[in-house]
């Protein structure tokens, strides 16, 4: 109960500190200071600016594979969630603990992406960053249809690779299931399913409609009309709100209990015992990491109409946009061609078990080889827990690895 109204009373706070006009003042993060951390770990970096069409700088990581020369690493890339960043993957404090090292020690080539509208992707060609149509440009839908093959084909040409695993973590896994079933294109005309090995969805995310976030719960009251109202075209959390959050993150160290009030409604919730203190004051030197508004809008939407699909503009803008009066549907049924891993918590606010199984029901069979739900498990405990590697990321590079078969819903 004191969780449930500490995690509601800081919902608020957060919606009062964006719609009372917290100055716009953007403040990139840039992937040199990332770069920093992984070669003082002991590992190789490079940073990696991929442009998309219309004009969105994603800063990647790369920690490239020992083989690059020879061009014989399998390549992974791994895709952080909402409002998260590239950071997450080696927020551990441990580096045996985080995923991104555990594959490099494995052979792979990684790279960490950023989506678009995040600290690390504040850079536009051709749109300012003040502007309306930026914040509009950042939502699921784009993610799916232009950041997510721009990526791969980036990727492989630079590696001269024919294919790579994809890893998601919440958005990370929406934006892979919506290209997936719109069966994308790549720029030499193959699908994107034609160049996964194998991709891993962890804490995944389609439908939203028995979600018990706070957040969302809360923001779902509004339309989109109302919401624009509230908080006005741009991003979600301005990089001053973020200081703040992260200031008071630091300042609850001292009262374990209070720390998963602070971020815990924006980022996802989880299980805070399963957290070591340092773990999270690392990720939070940049998570939230920011989004749109539009974004988060996307989201209520899913989650009051019980739909996976792309914005509802409304009928006629729907009918402009998508010659249909309503948004088309991201049908999950149509996803084939892939070999597919899921790892979801029993005790996941954003991803309810609800919503998971609908997930899983509308899965083409075949393409979910393996399923492992972890009962202790919330949203940000695949990426944060203490517990991750022996639950989450061993058994996860063994199948991306393809050095055990895989067990179907074990």
């Amino acid at each position: 109960m004191f969780r449930a109204i500490s995690c509601l009373a800081v919902s608020f706070l957060t919606l009062m500190l964006v719609a009372c006009g917290v100055e716009f003042n953007p403040t990139p993060a840039h992937c040199s200071d990332v770069c920093v951390r992984v070669v003082d770990q002991g590992y190789p970096c490079e940073c990696h600016d991929i442009v998309t069409s219309d004009g969105f700088v994603l800063q990647s990581v790369r920690i490239s594979g020992r083989q690059q020369l020879l061009g014989g690493d399998p390549v992974v890339w791994l895709q952080h969630g909402f409002e998260g960043s590239c950071v997450d993957w080696i927020s551990n404090p441990s580096t045996s603990d985080n995923l991104a090292y555990m594959l490099h020690d494995a052979g792979f080539d990684v790279w960490m992406g950023n989506s678009r509208g995040n600290v690390f992707a504040f850079q536009n060609t051709r749109l300012s960053i003040s502007s309306k149509e930026f914040w509009s440009a950042v939502d699921i839908d784009t993610m799916a249809s232009i950041d997510t093959p721009t990526v791969i084909d980036y990727v492989l040409r630079t590696t001269n690779q024919r294919g790579l695993s994809w890893v998601g973590h919440s958005q990370g896994t929406t934006q892979m299931f919506a290209a997936l079933s719109r069966q994308y294109t790549l720029q030499d005309g193959r699908h994107i399913a034609d160049v996964l090995d194998t991709v891993a969805m962890m804490a995944p995310v389609a439908y939203v409609h028995h979600s018990t976030s706070l957040l969302l719960q809360v923001l779902a009251g509004f339309h989109v009309e109302h919401l624009d109202a509230l908080l006005g075209d741009r991003d979600f959390l301005g990089p001053k709100v973020t200081v703040l959050l992260h200031a008071v993150s630091l300042a609850c160290k001292p009262i374990p209990q209070l720390c998963p009030t602070v971020n815990w409604p924006i980022m996802g919730g989880g299980n805070f015992s399963n957290r070591d203190p340092r773990t999270y004051r690392n990720a939070t030197r940049y998570d939230p990491s920011d989004t749109s508004v539009h974004n988060l809008e996307h989201w209520t939407q899913l989650m009051r109409k019980e739909r996976f699909g792309m914005f509802d503009y409304g009928k006629k803008v729907n009918l402009q946009k998508y010659n249909s009066t309503s948004p088309p549907h991201y049908d999950l049924t149509k996803i084939s061609g892939v070999r597919m891993a899921i790892f979801n918590g029993a005790h996941d606010d954003i991803g309810d078990l609800k919503d998971v199984a609908i997930l899983l029901d509308d899965l083409p069979s075949r393409t979910v080889i393996f399923h492992k739900e972890l009962e202790h498990y919330g949203h940000m405990d695949f990426i944060w827990g203490k517990d991750a590697r022996a639950q989450v990321y061993d058994p996860l590079v063994d199948l991306l690895s393809k050095k055990t078969s895989p067990v179907e819903f074990i």
